[in-house]
């Protein structure tokens, strides 16, 4: 009879009575055991929802980079990536968007302030001079997305914008929104 302890040799064995008499040894993946599965259907979580679990959980996002997110409402207006400055000449004036990464300001720069921005292809160095760094203050120092206009600047292999605007990724939202909306009447088509 199964259930005395001196029959039970481990806890990873399971006996199961099979038939008249005959005891069998069965694997824990073997089990016959109807358990009902209750699963309640939840919607897919959207690509911000996915990073920001990423970064709730493991203070970052191996999968996805938070620029992405963004990138497709604000590409509109000719904010440009990393990867498509690097192609560009010296003295371009450019538009980049990242996430800040580093905010440096040597005693040895002069009052220059430096950012650092990483979006989803790399790295875009910025050089803030001290009246703009003043008048953009808030903005460089407090917010998390920023948008930088200025002009490329490209010596020795190092490539830096150096800026004359800043605004808070967020504005450029809603300011593409607005600039995009089709007040226009509709064409009429007469083909």
């Amino acid at each position: 009879m199964i259930g005395e302890p001196w029959q039970i040799r481990t806890a990873d064995t399971l006996i199961k009575r099979q038939g008249v008499g005959v005891l069998v040894q069965q694997p824990p993946d073997k089990l016959e055991l109807d358990f009902p599965a209750y699963q309640i259907p939840l919607p897919e979580m959207s690509l911000r929802e996915q990073i920001a679990a990423d970064y709730d959980v493991q203070g970052l996002s191996a999968s996805h980079h938070p620029m992405e997110v963004f990138r497709a409402s604000i590409s509109r207006d000719g904010i440009m990536t990393s990867f498509d400055i690097a192609s560009l000449f010296s003295g371009t004036k450019v538009r980049v968007a990242g996430c800040v990464v580093c905010r440096q300001a040597p005693i040895t720069a002069k009052g220059c302030v430096f950012i650092t921005l990483e979006d989803e292809f790399g790295m875009v160095n910025v050089i803030l001079r001290p009246q703009i760094y003043e008048k953009y203050r808030q903005v460089a120092r407090m917010e998390p997305f920023i948008v930088v206009d200025g002009t490329l600047q490209k010596k020795d292999g190092v490539t830096n914008v150096v800026a004359n605007h800043l605004s808070p990724l967020s504005n450029e939202h809603e300011r593409q929104q607005f600039m995009y909306l089709s007040a226009a009447p509709r064409a009429r088509n007469f083909t």
